[in-house]
């Protein structure tokens, strides 16, 4: 049996949670009906003080507390001002940002990369639990269940979902065991009908796609699918789609996308948090999506909410830098002293109803904007004086523009968020004023590519700083991608390092022409950051079964993984490591298996 002697921050974090939750079940009822409501917005809020006891004075917005010091609020539109003049416990609060599935695309190839070639079966993912958080799994597929044909799902949270039991901390969603997936897997058998029992379903294909390259399972000696860990047992979130109000709030327009809000991302990494200690097992959690929204630098929410919970030994979290570095969604400059300035150029499509971008500039630096549209006068200066994190709003001709300073209160960093409604076409320029400045370095970032029309973007791209949150959390193992038949890195592929100058991504891996399995159990071939993402997650499950359940290295911590992973690349000649591109190589698979000794 898996049992962590260090674990007291994980266990501290368990109980706190289930005694919070117990004091406010009843109240649950009423945060569901506001958090499933598009009268209602979703913010992420940090807070000091006995935060449910703060809730119970008022009656229009709710809570869900996520950790000691995170928790959930809905709260009516148009409220939230009023929320923070009640709730004075309230230290910082933050929208539910848009985030969308890492890029995986489905080609046509007889082709496929043998990422495991060189390797044997010593190792197979046996007694390690894979989270994933994503589209959801075809639980029906035989490569999920073992060779009785029993399931290896062990848990399914469906947020879609609203009519079935819900977890025992989060109230909202449908939770499914293996018992009921077991049951439904009989049922399919007799020729009943498994969705009467588990009324799960994978749409999208995603997570199944995921699953099939971490942990599907070969059906016969001559089956040609390869993965990771084929004995690995999986607990699957499926994620329900942005609100609408979580869309307006954030100026997301664009028709046909699937976009996920990072609410919902932060309770289905507590669900599988809580999941990890119940289980005793160690679980290692993929995060195949991603968001431009924030700082690069590990100090977001929830960056900083993922470092909590991989404090604990037995938890890992695996992620992948998208495909944003020729997207023209990041830009940068430098303002080169005190009261110089630079000016950005941004061009936004026809089609762009709203434009919103973040600018973010080091301590101590303090900046300000003015904004020029394509026609007509601009605002000038807009100063930096009024309160920290109040908006101002602006007419500009037919355009409405909202400006909000904040500093950030954990490094003291300045970030300006503009949000412009009915954003006139053309190109808008964007003035950036040196206030007081000692870096002068500034970072800007739109949303990512997926959630914008092709002509919104800014003029001047860099490539760099373009991966994605959460990869850039501390505790996040990210990773790059390569084209597995020319092993150079795919230029699309995200970016380090981190704007605070970490080394990220850690390694690249090979993200081109991987066989997996898709829905209703036919076999796929995708390309993309989320099949690099899968690998890497597949490589981390091998060596805490190595380390944490054969008993090779009970001292398996986040950084001592690293080290491992970083220990079975492959250098190309010539070529400087650790760099923005691969970080510190190649990932190869022979040389893992090479350092753990079992090859």
């Amino acid at each position: 049996m898996f049992v962590d002697p260090r674990s007291f921050n994980g266990m501290q974090e368990h109980n706190y949670m289930e005694s919070y939750c117990n004091k406010y079940r009843e109240s649950n009822d009423k945060f569901t009906e506001f958090y499933l409501s598009d009268d209602y917005e979703t913010y992420t809020i940090e807070y000091t003080g006995d935060i449910l006891k703060a809730f119970e004075k008022i009656d229009y917005a709710a809570i869900t507390v996520t950790g000691p010091v995170f928790a959930l609020v809905a709260v009516p539109k148009g409220e939230l001002n009023r929320l923070l003049d009640d709730i004075p416990e309230i230290i910082y609060v933050e929208n539910s940002f848009p985030y969308t599935l890492s890029p995986s695309e489905v080609v046509d190839t007889n082709s496929y990369y043998n990422f495991m070639e060189g390797t044997n079966s010593s190792l197979n993912g046996e007694g390690v639990i894979v989270g994933i958080i994503s589209t959801g799994i075809d639980y029906l597929n035989p490569r999920f269940t073992d060779i009785t044909g029993n399931t290896r799902v062990i848990a399914i949270w469906d947020q879609t979902l609203q009519q079935g039991p819900k977890p025992s901390s989060i109230a909202y969603g449908t939770e499914f065991s293996s018992e009921n997936i077991n049951d439904a897997i009989k049922l399919k058998n007799n020729e009943g009908d498994p969705y009467s029992i588990v009324n799960h379903r994978d749409e999208k294909g995603n997570g199944t796609s995921i699953a099939g390259i971490i942990g599907g399972r070969k059906l016969d000696p001559k089956d040609l699918l390869v993965s990771a860990a084929p004995r690995c047992e999986f607990a699957i979130v499926k994620l329900k789609n942005a609100k609408k109000s979580t869309l307006e709030l954030n100026g997301i327009d664009k028709e046909g996308v699937d976009v996920y809000e990072s609410a919902d991302i932060r309770t289905a990494l507590l669900y599988l948090s809580e999941l990890q200690i119940k289980e005793n097992k160690p679980m290692v959690i993929y995060t195949p999506f991603g968001s431009n929204i924030g700082g690069h630098d590990g100090d977001g929410p929830i960056e900083r909410f993922i470092d909590s919970l991989i404090q604990r030994r037995g938890l890992e979290a695996v992620g992948n830098t998208g495909a944003e570095a020729m997207a023209n969604t990041h830009t940068s400059g430098v303002i080169s002293a005190t009261g110089k300035e630079q000016i950005i150029e941004i061009s936004v499509d026809p089609r762009q109803k709203d434009l919103y971008f973040i600018i973010w500039a080091k301590r101590p630096d303090k900046i300000s904007i003015g904004l020029t549209p394509p026609n007509g006068n601009g605002t000038g200066r807009i100063p930096a004086i009024f309160t920290e994190g109040e908006e101002v709003r602006i007419q500009i001709g037919s355009s409405v523009a909202t400006v909000r300073y904040h500093v950030s209160f954990t490094n003291g960093d300045q970030y300006v968020g503009v949000l412009i409604r009915n954003v006139q076409s053309g190109v808008w320029k964007v003035n950036v004023y040196g206030d007081y400045i000692v870096n002068g370095r500034y970072d800007v970032w739109l949303f990512q590519r997926y959630l914008l029309y092709e002509n919104t973007k800014f003029l001047i791209n860099d490539p760099f700083i373009t991966l994605r949150l959460p990869s850039t959390a501390v505790n996040v193992l990210a990773t790059s991608y390569y084209d597995s038949k020319t092993k150079v890195p795919v230029p699309m592929s995200g970016r380090g390092f981190t704007r605070d100058g970490r080394i990220k991504p850690d390694i690249c891996t090979g993200g081109t022409d991987i066989l997996t399995t898709g829905l209703e159990g036919k076999d796929i071939v995708i390309s993309g950051a989320a099949a690099a993402g899968a690998i890497l997650c597949g490589a981390v499950a091998l060596i805490m079964q190595w380390g944490l359940v054969q008993g090779n290295d009970k001292n398996l911590f986040t950084p001592k993984i690293r080290s491992y992973i970083i220990k079975s690349v492959i250098e190309v000649e010539g070529v400087t490591y650790p760099n923005p591109q691969c970080g510190y190589g190649m990932l190869d698979f022979r040389k893992l298996y090479q350092t753990l000794g079992v090859l």
